[in-house]
């Protein structure tokens, strides 16, 4: 099912961007469509680091009305809120038509992913720190890039090499606030390693992307991927109802009564992460492992704990450290060694 670089251009074509019929403005185009792609990369990495602050003012407001959301129940909520807001564009756009059973496969396999990775990540955090979650989730680009050469033969040079480890290392020492005996003294349990194959999972999903690329449109995948993961996440409320309650309260426990009892800071929160951090941000990486690759694609969450960390200092100029600037540095130099470790095909 490997499909080659020109069938994957021709399905970036047929979403968001024209293509034109003259040499020389196709090859215009195409440069000014792998610009556009990677605005958009770094505009989602700057919603995904915002949704950082946004979910723990979500969770405190829930915690303070004692409504008893678990993570599940608030990762189906998101998924099932994106797809309805995506599906009028969708059906609209490109046509009232359900997948074929190859493609509804590929759309389930390729949610699998996302949805093991956000389990993992809220089970995990039962027993661990986000301290170690932190450090863990660096490994994510370098994985991929991995799993890009294994699965779709992607190379991985000198430079770009060069430009993982910088990321990686300046990434980490953002989330350590530059303090390395805090690396020396974190202790790794059974939490960390459920997050750690979590992380495994969440790296293969870009590759699988590039490797599976159908021939539709990018924004009708993701709408469809989304629907998938809200499926087995609607399977995993079921279970748990069944399981964790031992099939005596009715399956809407949380998702019931205690919806109503919610502040409007809830939803407007739930709004923020169905779009920006769910719709736009899978729409995202789906159309940049199609276009920039997934080592690309992937290497722009290096950023994330640096913009959270901007976030952060904006709100409370007090947490802002000099000690984080040579992690700064180091991020952005690996990014720029990574996205420009060869000249844009044409």
């Amino acid at each position: 099912m490997n499909h080659s670089r020109s069938q994957s251009f021709n399905l970036v074509n047929d979403g968001p961007f024209p293509c034109h019929s003259d040499a020389g403005e196709h090859t215009v185009d195409k440069k000014t469509r792998f610009a556009a792609v990677h605005a958009l990369l770094l505009l989602m990495t700057l919603l995904v680091a915002g949704s950082f602050p946004v979910a723990a003012a979500m969770m405190a407001s829930i915690k303070q009305v004692g409504v008893n959301l678990g993570g599940t129940d608030l990762m189906l909520l998101r998924f099932a809120l994106a797809a309805l807001l995506f599906a009028p564009y969708v059906f609209s756009k490109f046509g009232w038509r359900l997948p074929t059973l190859p493609q509804a496969r590929i759309y389930a396999v390729l949610a699998l992913p996302l949805v093991i990775f956000f389990s993992c990540m809220f089970t995990s955090l039962n027993t661990t720190t986000a301290l170690n979650t932190g450090a863990l989730f660096t490994i994510v680009p370098t994985f991929t890039a991995l799993f890009a050469w294994w699965l779709n033969g992607e190379p991985t040079n000198g430079r770009r090499s060069l430009g993982l480890a910088l990321g990686t290392m300046g990434a980490l020492w953002v989330v350590l606030r530059g303090d390395v005996s805090v690396l020396l003294s974190v202790g790794l349990n059974h939490g960390d390693a459920l997050f750690l194959v979590g992380c495994l999972f969440l790296a293969i999903y870009q590759p699988l992307i590039k490797r599976w690329s159908l021939n539709v449109p990018v924004a009708v995948m993701t709408f469809w991927v989304i629907v998938m993961a809200a499926g087995w996440l609607l399977l995993g409320v079921i279970l748990d109802s069944l399981w964790g309650a031992g099939g005596d309260e009715p399956l809407v426990r949380n998702l019931g009564g205690g919806l109503s009892r919610l502040p409007a800071l809830v939803y407007w929160g739930l709004l923020y992460l169905s779009v920006f951090t769910t719709l736009l941000s899978f729409f995202a990486q789906q159309l940049g492992a199609l276009t920039v690759g997934p080592s690309r694609t992937s290497a722009y969450s290096l950023l994330t704990p640096t913009l959270v960390m901007i976030i952060s200092v904006i709100v409370e100029p007090s947490l802002f450290a000099w000690a984080l600037i040579p992690g700064v540095i180091m991020v952005v130099f690996g990014l720029l060694l990574l996205q420009f470790d060869r000249p844009v095909p044409v």
